[in-house]
């Protein structure tokens, strides 16, 4: 379903959670399964990020520049991707969205995200 924000399932190859791609380009085949593994990559490297230091605040911005610098994503991955898999870890109960704000890139406020350690 082109322009219509699907979920697509996973492809039952890799780990056996459900990937959380939204094939709004109307992906098939072999590139939608490699969408699919990009997207459950992206999440759990966001959540690597706060292995170390789980009370850590940072905003969509300062994830991706982490990942980035880690050589862990490419500079050129869009900060959209970013926010949407904190969208969805938020949805899972494993990060929290805070009121908190802080200026980010353009000079515009920011959320912070956070961890969820309950």
């Amino acid at each position: 379903m082109q322009g219509n924000a699907v979920l697509a399932n996973g492809s039952g190859e890799n780990t056996g959670k459900s990937n959380r791609f939204y094939n709004t380009i109307g992906a098939t085949g072999e590139e939608l399964k490699k969408f699919q593994r990009q997207t459950e990559t992206q999440e759990i490297k966001i959540l690597a990020l706060w292995e170390e230091n789980p009370q850590e605040e940072m905003t969509k911005h300062e994830i991706k520049n982490k990942l980035v610098k880690l050589g862990k994503i490419h500079d050129r991955t869009p900060e959209s991707s970013i926010s949407r898999a904190l969208t969805d870890l938020m949805n899972d109960g494993k990060v929290l969205k805070l009121d908190k704000m802080r200026m980010g890139e353009f000079d515009k406020p920011n959320h912070l995200w956070k961890l969820k350690t309950e």
